[in-house]
Formats: C-alpha cells, sequence, structure tokens
C-alpha cells in the first residue's frame, strides 16, 4: 500500500498514523449518519445545528465508551454501533416487560439470571 502527503518534510510513519486517524474518523462519521440521525436535523440557526452535531457525536462516544466498560484500553475491540443500540433497546425491553409484571428491578449476579438475561440482550446483534 501506498501513502502520499504534499509534505515532504514529513517521515513515512507520520503520514501512516495521520491516515489511520482519518480512516477511524470517517467510521465515526458513518456511524453518526447512520445510527444517530446526524443528517435529519431541519435547524436553521448555526447554534442549533452546532448542537445537533455535537448531541449525535456525544451519542457515539458514550455508546463506544459502554461496549469499553471493563476492557483494558490496550486491548483492541470492534465496536459495532448498531450492536450497542441493539442491545440497549433489548435491554430497555426487558425492563418493560418485568416492569409491567411488578419485577422492580433486574438482579444480574443472580447466578440462574445471568445466562438468561444476556441471551435476551444478546438477541438480534449481528456477528463480529
Amino acid at each position: 500500500m501506498m501513502y502520499f502527503s504534499t509534505n515532504t518534510q514529513r517521515d513515512g510513519m507520520e503520514i501512516v498514523k495521520y491516515y489511520k486517524a482519518r480512516f477511524q474518523m470517517e467510521y465515526n462519521f458513518r456511524d453518526v449518519k447512520q445510527f444517530t440521525g446526524l443528517l435529519n436535523c431541519q435547524a436553521r440557526s448555526e447554534e442549533k445545528l452546532n448542537f445537533h452535531f455535537i448531541c449525535t457525536l456525544t451519542a457515539i462516544d458514550i455508546g463506544k465508551a459502554i461496549a469499553r466498560s471493563g476492557l483494558n484500553r490496550s486491548s483492541t475491540l470492534s465496536i459495532s454501533i448498531k450492536n450497542i443500540k441493539t442491545e440497549l433497546s433489548n435491554y430497555l425491553t426487558l425492563t418493560l416487560f418485568l416492569s409491567k409484571f411488578g419485577i422492580d428491578r433486574i438482579d444480574p449476579n443472580m447466578k440462574k439470571n445471568t445466562e438468561c438475561i444476556n441471551q435476551i440482550l444478546q438477541f438480534g446483534k449481528i456477528a463480529a
């Protein structure tokens, strides 16, 4: 693979670092467009548009923070915003069902609940 730069003073490893960062930004913008409604804003004022952009980007950051919670920073993780959205939706649905049956909270520490809760939360997620 070949990388190019108009700055002739920049070394090759620095160019590769910038390309990697840009590639990650492209993923972030794709996720923001697909899953948080970046393009669905109908505001006209600059302040409202800025607020909308910041909210959608923050939603992606929060989703990634949830996915990485409990993991080492050095470990790699394939993060799918669609899977995070599916799991949070499943959690909301599960808590709604349980509240309708008069169960106020889920105790994930109970051994017999752990596997069932994980199966429900994983339902509908795509394989990475």
